[in-house]
């Protein structure tokens, strides 16, 4: 018979975090499976994640017209719709970096980020409440549907920092080293989901109590005002 190992998903402190609100210490997912191995000899080496990137796409990436000395790159998707930021958060959020941003993401992402090229691209955009507002200093380079994972990767090892979303490519930036900015909606990075071993800081709506309403995200927002995305604020940017 063979052994198996099953790792602690935490699944009550989980519970009791995202329905009563209330808070115990709650492991990070990578200390989770690494606790689980341990039997096995396996340990931490207290280096953080591992992501190897592709010499070819990344070379690929690197031959593009982008300035990659001072650009940010900015993940727009998520799987979840209550973890992804809407459109007109997004154009602040690009205006407030305001520099070189560069949008990844894959083909569902491509006509909202059309949609923010076009707005920082064109002097004709109809919405000028937004555009009175903004500085609109900002240069956008859309590559959302362009490229494969490994070449989102290699625009994010490039890059000077990071922006993402609570998804799967906020964790390949950690395992890149990278600076992180982490937008977490619905969810919160005491669940044991945030940026592992590198340096990040958390955009987050701090002043409702509805948060948060699950671990992994949803298809909208339970009580219809998706306040934690749409009143989220970049102060700390």
């Amino acid at each position: 018979m063979k052994s198996s190992y099953t790792y602690d998903k935490q699944v009550i402190k989980r519970w009791l975090y995202t329905n009563f609100k209330i808070l115990t210490k709650i492991n990070h997912i990578s200390d989770s499976y690494i606790n689980t191995l341990s039997n096995l000899g396996i340990e931490n080496d207290q280096k953080g994640l591992d992501f190897k990137l592709d010499y070819e796409e990344f070379q690929k990436v690197k031959d593009l017209s982008i300035n990659f000395n001072n650009y940010s790159a900015l993940v727009i998707g998520a799987k979840h719709y209550t973890k992804r930021l809407p459109f007109k958060k997004l154009i602040e959020l690009c205006d407030k970096i305001n520099g070189d941003v560069v949008l990844i993401g894959g083909k569902d992402e491509v006509k909202v980020a059309k949609k923010i090229e076009n707005f920082f691209s064109s002097s004709g955009d109809k919405d000028d409440k937004i555009k009175n507002k903004l500085n609109k200093k900002t240069t956008i380079y859309n590559l959302c549907g362009k490229l494969s994972i490994q070449g989102s990767a290699s625009v994010i090892k490039l890059s000077k920092q990071v922006f993402s979303h609570d998804t799967g490519f906020m964790h390949i930036a950690a395992a890149l080293n990278k600076k992180i900015f982490a937008v977490f909606g619905s969810t919160h990075h005491n669940l044991g989901f945030y940026p592992y071993k590198t340096s990040f800081a958390v955009i987050e709506n701090k002043n409702l109590e509805c948060r948060p309403c699950t671990k992994i995200g949803l298809s909208k927002c339970p009580v219809n005002h998706f306040k934690c995305m749409n009143e989220i604020k970049f102060d700390i940017i």
